[in-house]
């Protein structure tokens, strides 16, 4: 008798300690950074765009200067169309937050911008792609908001 209690109390030891085990293995996991460089290049080989994209630094583009990147990736537009990719990693998730209101800034001056001079592209800027996973931020601008979602969901896992 005194066998079969013990060995029940050592069963459920067992299980409780399966199920606590398999219980903190159910958090939430980090968000990945994303490969800045191979996810900008994917945005613009996968994407057809308009306008011809040049790459430049983000500072002549976006106003970060209290903001510590580390790594980043931006190419714009000739200025006819509002087409732009940036793809921004930062030291850590404050700044990344810092960069995410940027950008959404950014699409909202270009909706300001493009509303009077190319009006067809506010479309494009209502449909702006704006991802942020870990300290690493993206930007997609295109007519292809899909898959612009896609290659950054892709590239976030």
């Amino acid at each position: 008798m005194r066998l079969n209690r013990m060995k029940k109390k050592i069963m459920i030891g067992l299980i409780g300690t399966a199920a606590l085990m398999a219980f903190t293995g159910c958090g939430k996991k980090e968000a990945k950074d994303i490969d800045v460089k191979a996810t900008a290049n994917s945005l613009l080989s996968e994407i057809k765009y308009e306008d011809q994209l040049s790459e430049v630094n983000y500072d002549i583009v976006y106003d970060m200067e209290d903001i510590n990147i580390t790594e980043s990736v931006v190419y714009v537009s000739s200025g006819a169309t509002a087409e732009e990719i940036a793809a921004i990693k930062c030291e850590t998730k404050e700044d990344a937050a810092k960069v995410e209101t940027a950008l959404k800034e950014r699409v909202e001056e270009q909706k300001e911008s493009f509303e009077n001079y190319v009006p067809e592209e506010l479309d494009k800027l209502g449909k702006a792609v704006i991802v942020k996973s870990g300290n690493t931020v993206v930007l997609s601008v295109s007519n292809d908001d899909a898959k612009a979602k896609e290659i950054i969901e892709k590239a976030s896992k």
